[in-house]
């Protein structure tokens, strides 16, 4: 991993802390939907105006679209919160 590959796995977890919040436990899905697409576009502007828009963009192809990452990392997120860093 170089230095553009740490500072940007910074960046994620930073804005993750910051953004992504629990949802509780009677969290409609079509709610859940809105909310990763509405963050993943906050995600998309936050990282363009951090200089990641190449990392952003390569994230959102490997992975079926920016949402389904936004996603993943509620879900680890959640997991942590629920689990503690194992």
């Amino acid at each position: 991993m170089d230095d553009r590959d740490r500072d940007f796995a910074r960046f994620i977890q930073t804005w993750g802390d910051a953004n992504l919040g629990s949802f509780g436990d009677h969290t409609d899905p079509s709610d859940l939907q809105h909310f990763h697409r509405s963050r993943a576009e906050r995600l998309r502007v936050a990282a363009e105006a951090a200089g990641f828009s190449s990392e952003v963009g390569r994230i959102s192809r490997s992975t079926g679209g920016l949402p389904g990452y936004v996603e993943s990392l509620y879900e680890q997120a959640e997991f942590r919160r629920r689990h503690g860093d194992i």
